[in-house]
């Protein structure tokens, strides 16, 4: 391209005319224009949240204090006025996601949306580091992208800067490009992994490529950043003219378009309003402001209207395909204090399913745990019921000991006996007697008492001339007792 075309305002931007507009775009702020105090402050929310408090500590109440922030659990507590203290959080982090492929090289009047797009990009860029902010950008083209990691330094602006007026340069016909509609979902994914949470992402692009990837993407951004999206467009792609005829390339192919033709301007003109409808509906489906940027207009006004001065007219007008005279009507840029607010919009539906994998493995742990749980305690019920039932049987035999203190030794030798052999196998058990009997025994509970002890009165019972007192008694019956408890299988 010739050196007079590349240096004509409005097709190629430089680098001073990004570094002169760090003070035209001074009176464009991202916070909302209200005092937080105001009674317009209330119903309605700003297109992006401003600053966060963190919280520093609790004092004692002091003259002046501000009673609002009075702590009453404290207070209460200790009997004494006290006050939470919160400082703002200052160090937020900003992501600009600036396009300027080959369909960005179009413009009819003021501007090519490539430019408009910089213009934005450098704005932005300034006022957030003007705030204290990190400032970091993703410049991307149909070849490729440069990322710059957000910090808080005019050296990182300026090569945000450089990065986008190289690559605004190399735009042009006839100089082997070729349009890449994917690229934008390709960037996106890397803003994503980028921009975790807490982050302010703005996406500056004609969004040409987009489709249900791009949205899913950018809802996902939304979930934990606050997303706005500037739709750069040019009044001649929905507003073509009545009567006329034109040429149109994309770098590689040509065609000769009839637009006075009303078929021809009406089918061009409905499939571009229906893709900026698709985005244009993020406002309401997705809660992602998607604000229009018209390369025909002066963008550091614009960018002062639509952050703050000018009712959004994105939804209605991008149904209608008024959008670009919405923009332009002298009545929308009245000075109406409620005119940079916007109808709070609803949440989408909480799903009860859990939304994150690592989530839905905790859940699926407990689930696991629980089943597990109840498993065992059944189990374990059911395989202690023969214990059950030997100590109820047990009970029963209490009354008899001082009536026949021989008869409740023979009863508790089959008790013991009657228990292993639902406990054992019973091939196990059968041929065990006398010393051997005693020895198992103590062998499965982890005693003696029953070879070395009183337990020996469950073999000996019957032939001993006298019968055991009533200490022997009750010490066997504990015995007894002990065994069917603990004794291990």
């Amino acid at each position: 391209m010739a050196d007079g075309t590349a240096s004509a305002p409005g097709v190629y931007v430089s680098l001073d005319d990004l570094l002169a507009l760090e003070y035209r775009g001074r009176k464009v702020s991202f916070l909302p224009q209200q005092p937080v105090h105001s009674l317009l402050s209330g119903r309605f929310a700003s297109r992006m949240r401003g600053r966060g408090l963190n919280f520093e500590e609790i004092r004692d109440y002091r003259s002046g204090d501000d009673v609002r922030s009075i702590d009453w659990k404290v207070t209460a507590r200790l009997q004494k006025p006290h006050i939470r203290v919160f400082n703002e959080e200052r160090d937020r982090q900003t992501l600009l996601v600036v396009d300027q492929r080959l369909p960005m090289f179009f413009g009819s009047q003021r501007s090519m949306k490539s430019v408009t797009a910089a213009e934005a990009a450098a704005i932005s860029a300034w006022r957030v580091l003007g705030a204290g902010d990190r400032v970091g950008a993703i410049v991307f083209d149909d070849r490729g992208m440069t990322e710059f990691r957000p910090r808080r330094s005019r050296s990182t602006v300026l090569q945000i800067l450089s990065a986008i007026v190289a690559s605004n340069r190399a735009l042009g016909v006839g100089r082997g490009l070729s349009a890449s509609p994917s690229m934008l979902n390709k960037v996106l994914r890397q803003a994503q992994r980028r921009a975790l949470h807490d982050a302010a992402v703005i996406v500056i692009s004609d969004f040409d490529g987009a489709d249900d990837d791009t949205r899913g993407m950018v809802e996902a951004m939304a979930r934990h950043n606050d997303v706005v999206a500037l739709l750069v467009h040019d009044p001649l792609q929905s507003e073509l003219p009545a009567s006329a005829s034109m040429t149109v390339t994309d770098g590689e192919l040509q065609i000769h378009l009839e637009v006075g033709r009303e078929s021809v301007r009406k089918s061009i003109v409905e499939a571009t309003q229906a893709r900026l409808k698709a985005v244009f509906a993020w406002t309401q489906e997705i809660c992602v402001p998607v604000l229009p940027l018209s390369a025909a207009e002066d963008t550091a006004q614009q960018l002062r209207r639509l952050l703050g001065k000018l009712q959004s007219h994105t939804g209605a007008a991008a149904a209608t395909g008024t959008w670009g005279r919405a923009l332009a009507d002298p009545q929308t840029r009245q000075a109406d204090p409620l005119a940079g607010l916007i109808d709070i919009p609803l949440p989408q539906e909480v799903s009860l399913l859990p939304q994150t994998w690592p989530s839905r493995i905790a859940i699926a742990l407990i689930v696991a745990l629980a089943v597990w749980t109840i498993w065992r305690f059944v189990h374990h019920r059911r395989a202690s019921r023969y214990r059950r039932e030997a100590l109820r049987e047990l009970d029963r035999m209490h009354p008899a000991a001082d009536a026949a203190p021989r008869r409740l030794v023979d009863q508790l030798a089959l008790l013991v006996r009657r228990t292993a052999l639902g406990a054992f196998p019973r091939e196990a058990i059968a041929p065990l007697t006398g010393k051997a009997w005693l020895e198992f025994l103590d062998r499965s509970y982890g005693g003696n008492e029953f070879s070395r002890g009183v337990g020996q009165w469950l073999v000996s019972g019957p032939y001993q001339p006298t019968t055991p007192g009533r200490d022997e008694l009750n010490a066997l019956r504990g015995l007894v007792d002990r065994w069917i408890r603990v004794h291990h299988v």
